[in-house]
């Protein structure tokens, strides 16, 4: 099924913009996990004292800032956002740590109005993956390439992910309990998960109708249903891949910890997407 476009990154942009807050009000956590890899994309881009380095999809702009510290007072960082809500969320770190060589723009990476020598190198975490059209970015990273010369990319030059058209979104997760040991959380997922936690808590050796009667006592369960022209989540399914999960849970359960997935979302073809994930390990505490 052909996606609109036009309609995802207005639906995107939306999204981001309700969850800046949230970002913004979880940061510490999110570096606490996340932190490594501005550090070592930082090393990537190498930049030096001097420099202008364009930060892509900056979110609440940690990746920037790092860099902004590297390049010093006579270079200039250019930190960039389509939501104007997280460019907001960047200044407000930039100041608090009282850099003044940063620029706060709102700025689309797959239309950027930049000069062809306007910047000495690129930074971006994880915002190509989630852009509409992965054509533009393709075009985005070959033109920022052909500028700067260099990219720095987490874990990889280029990321490319599966568009996935817009469906109901669940969560999908494990952490440990003092009393009962893993126990499993199922319930709507995406933005709303940041408002109001819609979840059940299972145990990891439920039974199918266990899975089934949970979701049925879900408060918001009508968004599952077709809610509004979304794509209506098929319950064997999610029962399915539910049960999946626990086995995985079980059989991982030495070595981690914690699993969140979110969004879990029911395309329009009625599968079941994981679009992101976080597992943290047991010990040092490592994430993956």
């Amino acid at each position: 099924m052909q996606i609109d476009l036009d309609a995802y990154r207005e639906q995107s942009r939306e999204n981001w913009g309700q969850m800046a807050q949230g970002w913004e009000d979880r940061r510490e956590w999110m570096m606490d996990i996340t932190g490594r890899v501005n550090e070592w994309l930082a090393e990537k881009a190498d930049p030096q004292p001097g420099q202008t380095i364009l930060d892509i999809a900056a979110g609440t702009g940690d990746l920037g800032l790092r860099v902004a510290e590297r390049v010093g007072d006579e270079g200039h960082v250019i930190s960039t956002d389509f939501a104007p809500e997280m460019v907001d969320v960047a200044r407000r770190q930039g100041e608090a740590r009282g850099l003044t060589n940063v620029e706060y723009r709102v700025l689309d990476a797959e239309s950027m109005d930049l000069d062809d020598d306007s910047v000495d190198g690129v930074v971006c975490r994880w915002g190509y993956m989630l852009m509409a059209d992965p054509a533009a970015a393709r075009g985005a990273i070959s033109h920022l390439r052909a500028l700067a010369g260099q990219l720095g990319l987490a874990q990889a030059d280029i990321v490319v992910q599966e568009q996935v058209s817009i469906g109901a979104e669940l969560i999908l997760g494990v952490s440990g309990d003092p009393t009962f040991g893993p126990v499993l959380t199922v319930g709507i997922g995406g933005i709303a998960a940041e408002v109001e936690p819609d979840i059940q808590i299972l145990l990891p050796t439920l039974s199918r109708s266990e899975v089934l009667d949970a979701v049925g006592r879900l408060r918001s369960k009508k968004l599952l249903d077709g809610f509004r022209g979304a794509a209506a989540v098929s319950l064997p399914d999610l029962a399915d891949a539910v049960g999946h999960f626990a086995d995985m849970v079980r059989a991982l359960s030495p070595w981690v910890s914690e699993i969140d997935v979110n969004p879990l979302i029911a395309d329009r073809q009625g599968g079941l997407v994981a679009v992101d994930a976080l597992m943290v390990l047991r010990g040092d505490s490592e994430e993956a």
